[in-house]
């Protein structure tokens, strides 16, 4: 899976291996992420896939006790914890254990970890930004640090610390990337259109 290129859309996954084209169809998926081994898997509107490398499997399913059927966002962190972002809510599988983490009962949009293991989960709902480094939670209000959008829709990890983040408003006019390192924002690009 790791050398291939996967891209979602609204109910099917589609793969390039660099010579053709393959699509599967139902996958329905809201995020995807790749572990350490290749393994890829799918956060769903309904469950978790695993793709064995011919099909997808299901590895949770609706009778899961996960606090919302949504899986917005995952990640595999390098310890193997499973991190999923619902729409109720921020889990964590650890030791096939499903934990809530304490971050407040919000949607969670966005679920990453950094260069230094810690995880980093943003809200494009209620417009706040956690950090976990293992022992505790940091929660940013992206209004109180100065972001230029409350909202936040995509993290991605930053070779020299922190996070990249992607905003925007919450009428969905206007938005930006920049850079958050715990302290302060750093604004990449930004723009409005109408």
């Amino acid at each position: 899976s790791s050398d291939n290129l996967w891209i979602g859309t609204y109910q099917s996954m589609s793969v390039y291996n660099g010579a053709s084209w393959s699509t599967y169809e139902n996958v329905f998926p809201y995020s995807a992420c790749c572990d350490s081994e290749g393994t890829l898997w799918i956060g769903t509107r309904r469950d978790m896939m695993r793709y064995d490398g011919a099909v997808f499997q299901p590895f949770l399913d609706r009778t899961s006790l996960l606090p919302s059927n949504g899986i917005y966002a995952l990640v595999r962190a390098t310890d193997g914890d499973f991190w999923l972002g619902t729409g109720a809510g921020l889990i964590v599988n650890r030791d096939d254990k499903w934990i809530t983490m304490d971050t407040g009962n919000y949607s969670v949009s966005a679920v990453i970890e950094d260069t230094k293991g810690d995880i980093w989960a943003g809200s494009k709902k209620y417009f706040y930004l956690n950090r976990y480094d293992g022992v505790a939670w940091q929660r940013y209000s992206t209004q109180a640090v100065s972001f230029p959008y409350p909202a936040v829709t995509f993290l991605s990890p930053c070779d020299s610390g922190g996070v990249y983040v992607n905003v925007y408003t919450n009428g969905g006019r206007g938005g930006a990337l920049g850079r958050f390192d715990g302290d302060s924002w750093t604004t990449i690009t930004s723009g409005t259109y109408t």
